[in-house]
């Protein structure tokens, strides 16, 4: 599904949180077809891009969505006043030309935020008057209101890659621009390269990303606006916008955004998430599921697949249920294609992609290895798919 996207033209963001997604789509994408196209994020990648958390041509809506964000992530240390602390040092950090990195010692040092608020507009009462309130606090009412949250910010920017990416971008892009362009952009996330805190804010953060470059099409014909599709593996850990579900889903299907959700089981997902997919995720696919989840899953396949069609699928296929021309199909299984086949430019590709000089392999022992790998992959496709693969 990736890939026809890519093929057609569209803007793509994949975020990947276990790493082998993203490695497996530039194994079959041609350097040719995606050149110029392709933004990577990715903690293996020395040279990859990185964006401003904060951008954007309306920063209060940027602001929102990252209070937001934090606000789901770390609920348990959310206290009355650290939505106000943290929206206000957030304005500022815009306001004096700083960067994410920059949060924690703007809000906990007194000198150096002494020096910012002097740059800040004197005409801006609103942020003046938060600082003179901070100000007056003392710093163990500071530490109280926003400190926890600070030291998990200040934590994730020790980490060499969310410093260069998400903190202080040293290869910054826009990613609106990427996508209303056609661009592709593949956020390899796993956590075992990057700290584990960081990976549901980062995926999170470019999800609001790609919802405030589709809110900006509102004000185009519906003819004009791109096509945008966000593919989220894992997605639970990334819907955490200030938004119901609900909302979001049912506002980017007229913006032209789509949304592939892809999850394991229902019991990663709390009542309001999974309602709010249930009702609003209007095509589904089910690949084999357990007894407990095909028990509540079978209320949208019934008449046609019941709760032990749902339960006892074998590899390969789905069961599936369409909206057609705004009807809710019947419910149907099918078996999915073989995969793509592998093109074996990703290295190229990722060369291209972040400005590093790209040095094609020598023949030799790679090039035998990589005949292996293909040589393996078909006989694979032919033992599941038989002549058709």
């Amino acid at each position: 599904m990736i890939l026809a996207e890519i093929k057609s033209g569209n803007g793509v963001m994949v975020i990947d949180p276990k790493g082998d997604l993203i490695n497996d789509l530039l194994d079959r994408l041609n350097p040719e077809t995606v050149k110029g196209r392709v933004v990577l994020i990715d903690p293996s990648e020395p040279n990859g891009h990185g964006f401003y958390p904060l951008s954007g041509p309306n920063s209060e809506i940027a602001v929102d969505h990252m209070v937001g964000i934090c606000n789901k992530l770390w609920e348990r240390h959310w206290g009355p006043r650290a939505d106000y602390i943290l929206r206000n040092g957030l304005r500022t950090i815009i306001a004096a030309g700083l960067d994410l990195v920059d949060l924690p010692e703007l809000m906990m040092n007194r000198d150096y935020w002494r020096e910012v608020v002097k740059r800040l507009d004197p005409g801006d009462e609103q942020l003046l008057g938060f600082w003179a309130w901070w100000e007056d606090l003392d710093k163990t009412s500071r530490h109280q209101a926003i400190g926890p949250i600070l030291s998990r910010f200040d934590a994730m920017f020790g980490n060499k890659f969310m410093r260069s990416t998400f903190g202080r971008p040293t290869n910054p892009v826009d990613i609106g621009k990427v996508l209303d362009s056609g661009g592709i952009v593949l956020a390899r996330l796993p956590k075992g390269e990057m700290p584990e805190s960081a990976v549901p804010l980062m995926g999170s953060v470019l999800v609001a990303k790609a919802w405030q470059t589709a809110m900006r099409r509102s004000e185009l014909p519906d003819h004009e606006r791109p096509e945008t599709v966000l593919y989220i593996d894992e997605a639970h850990n990334f819907l955490n916008l200030p938004y119901k579900i609900e909302d979001l889903l049912a506002e980017a299907r007229g913006l032209h955004m789509g949304l592939v959700l892809a999850h394991q089981h229902l019991g990663q997902l709390n009542r309001e998430l999974a309602d709010g997919i249930s009702a609003n995720a209007r095509n589904k696919v089910f690949f084999n599921a357990s007894p407990e989840d095909a028990h509540r899953l079978q209320r949208h396949t019934l008449p046609e697949l019941g709760e032990e069609d749902l339960a006892r699928m074998g590899a390969w296929e789905a069961g599936c249920r369409l909206i057609v021309d705004g009807v809710a199909a019947p419910a149907f299984t099918l078996r999915t294609d073989p995969p793509a086949p592998i093109v074996g430019k990703a290295e190229q590709i990722r060369a291209e992609a972040t400005g590093r000089p790209y040095i094609p392999p020598v023949p030799g022992p790679f090039t035998k290895i990589l005949r292996q790998r293909l040589a393996e992959q078909r006989r694979e496709d032919e033992e599941r798919f038989g002549e058709a693969a």
